[in-house]
């Protein structure tokens, strides 16, 4: 799901609609290179969760990435815009149910 509203922003800043979402204008160049990132990272985010769904060997490890990563970019995004931490929740629980349940299935098997 937060990879599917990661494309849905990358739409809203192209079509020029980002700026309900903003405390302060962006400039161009920025704005350019958050889509960039919303759109590897939105990307990114369906490979890795096509893989963990049908149980991959890279899965895990490709979701837990992903989820790090966009951690990473909201914490920068915190420079730019302060509401950007409400982005930290999201893949940071991700990243500790999904922790969580694999330290279960190593220590069931």
């Amino acid at each position: 799901m937060q990879a599917a509203a990661r494309l849905w922003f990358v739409y809203v800043i192209q079509s020029g609609g980002i700026g309900e979402f903003l405390e302060a204008p962006l400039g161009s160049g920025t704005l350019k290179a958050i889509s960039a990132l919303f759109l590897l990272l939105g990307a990114a985010g369906i490979v890795s969760v096509v893989g963990f769904v049908r149980k991959k060997e890279w899965g895990l490890t490709a979701v837990l990435a992903v989820n790090g990563l966009t951690v990473l970019f909201d914490v920068w995004g915190y420079t730019v815009q302060s509401s950007a931490l409400l982005g930290l929740l999201v893949p940071g629980l991700t990243a500790l149910l999904v922790l969580r349940e694999r330290g279960k299935l190593k220590a069931s098997s």
